[in-house]
């Protein structure tokens, strides 16, 4: 993670920026329970391990099953919300979001934000 990613994952306790490994709460339970829910090949697993190769296929396979945009797996929804929960102004903001959910693909969160203050 670089730039804001690191500095919000770094202060969400996701990641130890000084030594830029997982942390051995967050960091790490979110990464092995998200390889885990969303099956990723043993093929890719040796692929990074010990540089050989993995089929384009079963790759983008699961790629279908853990993209950025699909839907958020177990362990992604509950080490989120317990990074999100330690600090209590995120904390609030969440809870401020949660209670204004997006209506349309041009919603934004300040667009949310302004229906929660100016009903």
């Amino acid at each position: 993670m670089v730039g804001i990613y690191g500095a919000v994952a770094d202060g969400m306790r996701l990641i130890d920026r000084k030594t830029r490994a997982l942390t051995p709460d967050l960091g790490e339970r979110l990464g092995e329970g998200f390889l885990e829910e969303t099956g990723v090949p043993k093929a890719l697993i040796k692929a990074v391990r010990s540089e050989t190769s993995i089929a384009v296929a079963e790759l983008a396979q699961w790629g279908r099953r853990s993209h950025l945009a699909g839907q958020p797996v177990a362990c992604e929804r509950k080490s989120l919300a317990d990074a999100l929960h330690r600090d209590p102004v995120r904390s609030r903001m969440a809870e401020a979001l949660a209670d204004h959910p997006f209506q349309n693909q041009d919603d934004t969160e300040l667009k949310r934000l302004k229906r929660r203050f100016d009903p």
